[in-house]
């Protein structure tokens, strides 16, 4: 068993086991899907705006080398440069020597599943002030606690948690946490030289960095610090500035059920000299790092058309119980099922393929029309095809038996409930987890109890 997997395993005990935050969970969740069907209402056609989504990504797709080619062609401009890297270790490199060549010994960072691709944090040098500007990573790092995870604390634990960090009394509401928390980040964007985000999307004939946030620092850290350094991948060009409309609404309403994300920003390099605010020097780096092995293939490619909203991780039964913490993976949910093993390892990763129940809510919900469901499918038929599942000797001498068994009525009824209880305990013991346990069987089969009926 990879370590990977037994990590994740050992996570997911954790986070089942915790009753009151799979309840906390559930609550934001409801509230998150009672938003979006709100935000829905406003769309005179939204299977139409689906649509236009699913083409406008699948046309960028197609011809991504030219739309890349025409983005660097309209973004390059002084002091803006637009550089390429093959995988973590390139865009690494090139980061910390942009930060060498301009001194920079402050970083803020945005939120970005990009980023922690890299796994930024972890590589830059010590003499590098690193400061997560998102809320819940910024809560994450003053505390000193990676795996508290927002969601599913409540605000009682939070304000305690602050509290006793920081030697003053916090009340527990959204509001005071949120206050308290601003006002610890807000002293850090003064001072700042550099700011690294991702990017939503990249525009290809405008050659700009649509970027969409609900916190205002982006915005805000862009104001002071003098470089800007964005680390996206090749799959967020878009074709045209006309493409926005449709994808901004749609990555809004389908995120957490805004009309329109608080901050949206099109970004076309640094300030000019009529401007008073702005970064000095900007840098697009465009990354590769395991998309072209989704590329390849013929189906799961269309997992390379999300936009990162996360509405299908909120209709991921596993998702939701396990919470976003227990992967520690970039990308999770449904998407993170599909992403990980082809971009990463599949086998280290094949557990996430798994980590799914294959319903159809998350690709009802997809504003871009993914069938989630059947990409999972592929990627596990892909595991049988390339065969490193595990031992597939002793598997196939299973379903063998299986098959037989399921196909023979009277073998099925030689048990009974409780024996059938019995054989399954020991059977799926391992499957099914120590913190629940099996149903019962009722004492008469449906086979039974349909004979009883005829008579």
């Amino acid at each position: 068993m990879s370590d990977y997997r037994q990590n994740f395993i050992n996570r997911v005990s954790k986070a089942v086991s915790d009753e009151a935050g799979c309840q906390i969970a559930t609550e934001s969740i409801v509230l998150c899907k009672h938003r979006r069907e709100q935000a829905y209402r406003y769309y005179a056609n939204l299977n139409l705006a689906r649509d236009r989504a699913l083409y406008i990504r699948s046309k960028a797709l197609a011809d991504v080398e030219n739309y890349l080619t025409d983005f660097e062609m309209n973004f390059l401009k002084p002091k803006a440069k637009v550089l390429w890297a093959l995988d973590e270790k390139d865009a690494i490199s090139t980061i910390l020597q942009i930060l060498h060549v301009h001194g920079a010994e402050k970083v803020l960072a945005s939120r970005s599943a990009v980023l922690n691709e890299i796994f930024l944090k972890e590589q830059l040098p010590e003499n590098v002030t690193f400061i997560e500007t998102a809320f819940q990573e910024f809560v994450n790092q003053i505390t000193e606690d990676d795996d508290l995870d927002l969601w599913r604390t409540s605000h009682k634990n939070v304000a305690t948690l602050l509290s006793e960090k920081f030697q003053t009394e916090i009340e527990p509401n959204p509001k005071q946490i949120a206050q308290f928390v601003t006002g610890k980040m807000r002293n850090h964007f003064f001072d700042a030289d550099a700011v690294i985000t991702g990017a939503n999307f990249l525009v290809s004939d405008v050659g700009g960095v649509a970027l969409s946030e609900n916190e205002g620092n982006i915005c805000r850290a862009c104001a002071f610090a003098k470089i800007h350094i964005v680390v996206t991948g090749y799959d967020k060009i878009i074709p045209s500035i006309n493409d926005l409309e449709t994808l901004w609404t749609l990555f809004a309403s389908s995120g957490d059920g805004n009309l329109m994300m608080a901050y949206n920003s099109l970004i076309f390099g640094p300030r000019t000299t009529d401007e008073d605010d702005g970064v000095e020097n900007m840098y697009v780096i465009i990354i590769n790092n395991g998309r072209n092995a989704v590329l390849e293939q013929r189906e799961q490619q269309k997992a390379l058309h999300c936009i990162r909203c996360g509405a299908c991780k909120h209709y991921c039964p596993v998702w939701c119980t396990i919470g976003e913490k227990a992967y520690k993976t970039p990308y999770t949910g449904p998407i993170g099922s599909i992403l990980m093993p082809l971009m990463r390892d599949l086998r280290s990763y094949r557990h996430l393929i798994y980590a799914s129940t294959l319903n159809k809510k998350p690709a009802q919900h997809c504003p871009v029309k993914m069938p989630l469901h059947e990409l999972v499918l592929y990627n596990r038929a892909l595991l049988m095809r390339k065969r490193v599942s595990g031992n597939f000797s002793g598997w196939n001498i299973f379903m063998k038996h299986n098959a037989f068994f399921m196909g023979n009525r009277k073998a099925i009824d030689l048990l009974g409930a409780r024996q059938k209880k019995q054989v399954l305990s020991v059977l799926l013991k391992k499957q099914w987890g120590k913190s629940r346990s099996l149903p019962n069987f009722v004492k008469k089969s449906f086979n039974e109890r349909m004979k009883q009926s005829l008579l």
